[in-house]
């Protein structure tokens, strides 16, 4: 595992050896301040050291779905945990992946404009599928009743969103606005996004946590 500086807060990404993973996790300004966990050690880390995990785009879903009462307790203990990309199995309390419509590789609508995590982004920052084909995306979720919709498609499918209920946690939902792959191809919006979220993550553990 990757030695960090010690910080108040500490974060944990799951890394499965994917290229886009790799570019992101081992740049200097990240490597400092997130500690990497190899997916195939999943399965014997203690998540109860970590404040913050991030799964990015290309987590395995089999082995992430085997050790899910593993992360329920993580959240149940006030930690705070973010999905990027699609989620095909049942391991994330109250989140449901609803697959993909074409909608979902189109423009994107931020709803909470005002929400720290898209500070100085517009919806145009979002709209980083712009395939050849016009077709590549990882889909949508149905949210939670309760849940704050930050994201959506043209039309209104949630993209991104937080749940507060599900769990003593927080769980922040990111599929089509993979920032790990967008990242590492050199899109600014990107990079943007993804220091507004661990910002955002840092504030919401310490206000969980009792730090402010």
């Amino acid at each position: 595992m990757e030695e960090t500086k010690k910080r108040e807060i500490t974060i944990g990404a799951v890394y499965s050896g994917i290229s886009y993973q790799h570019g992101v996790l081992f740049r200097d300004e990240y490597r400092n301040i997130i500690n990497i966990l190899p997916i195939c050690e999943f399965g014997k880390i203690d998540l109860l050291e970590y404040d913050i995990l991030i799964f990015p785009r290309g987590t395995d879903q089999e082995v992430v779905y085997a050790e899910r009462k593993k992360i329920g307790r993580f959240l149940e203990s006030k930690g705070i945990l973010i999905s990027f990309g699609e989620v095909t199995k049942d391991w994330i309390p109250g989140c449901l992946w609803d697959g993909v419509v074409p909608e979902d590789d189109g423009p994107l609508s931020i709803i909470e404009k005002a929400h720290p995590i898209f500070k100085d982004l517009k919806d145009e920052n979002l709209h980083w599928h712009k395939g050849a084909t016009g077709w590549c995306c990882h889909g949508h979720f149905i949210a939670h009743q309760s849940s704050e919709i930050l994201v959506t498609n043209k039309i209104g499918y949630p993209m991104v969103y937080i749940d507060r209920q599900s769990t003593n946690g927080i769980i922040l939902i990111a599929g089509q606005l993979d920032a790990f792959c967008h990242i590492y191809v050199g899109i600014r919006g990107a990079e943007i996004f993804f220091e507004n979220v661990l910002n955002w993550a840092e504030n919401e553990t310490k206000k969980l946590k009792g730090g402010e």
